[in-house]
């Protein structure tokens, strides 16, 4: 089981790379914007990690899943943006995100933190 998490993970990352790094420009796509990407790797890795070290193996396997999960997401959409020439396409969990950052003022504050930082 974790061995498939992390091939997922390792192809979603693959994809989200080679999506936000070629094809056509599409809108503001760029690697120093925040993407949901960035926050589903560290997920997948800390996840691996305390698996491997057996500590909380449970929480473990869902902090690992759920980074493939956001992974996959993040993939999907830039990948459906860059080859599918569709710039608009939101995945679910990007819909989700907007909803959440629509009403939390904390995270548009990390938000626009973690921009100023990468850029």
């Amino acid at each position: 089981m974790i061995e498939l998490a992390l091939l997922l993970a390792c192809g979603a990352a693959a994809i989200f790379l080679a999506a936000i790094g070629t094809g056509p420009a599409q809108g503001d796509l760029r690697f120093n914007a925040i993407h949901h990407a960035y926050f589903g790797a560290p997920l997948v890795l800390t996840g691996a990690w305390w698996h491997w070290l057996g500590y909380h193996p449970a929480f473990a396997i869902v902090l690992l899943w759920l980074g493939v999960v956001i992974l996959a997401d993040d993939a999907a959409t830039h990948g459906v943006q860059r080859w599918l020439k569709r710039p608009g396409f939101q995945g679910p969990l990007h819909r989700l995100y907007g909803l959440a950052y629509a009403r939390c003022s904390w995270l548009r504050a990390l938000n626009i933190w973690l921009d100023t930082r990468l850029r």
